[in-house]
């Protein structure tokens, strides 16, 4: 099991809506509006590093409003 936290820059717009179509993901288990740089942290588990890129690129990326992601995988 591959877990790491997802950190979203968005367009300045309803980050509820954004946060609630990202917990539509069924890979992330968690997403926390911030108040720093970035606007929004997810937690994504899945079961293989492989798994993950296709994940942020395919599902999170792909959310017009997202402007920029950074992934930290826990190890």
């Amino acid at each position: 099991m591959v877990k790491a936290y997802i950190f979203v820059k968005c367009k300045h717009t309803d980050l509820k809506r954004i946060r609630q179509q990202i917990l539509e993901i069924p890979e992330i288990k968690e997403a926390y509006i911030l108040k720093e740089s970035f606007d929004l942290v997810c937690t994504l588990e899945c079961e293989s590093n492989r798994q993950l890129k296709p994940i942020v690129t395919s599902k999170i990326r792909v959310i017009p409003e997202i402007i920029e992601t950074m992934t930290i995988i826990c190890v």
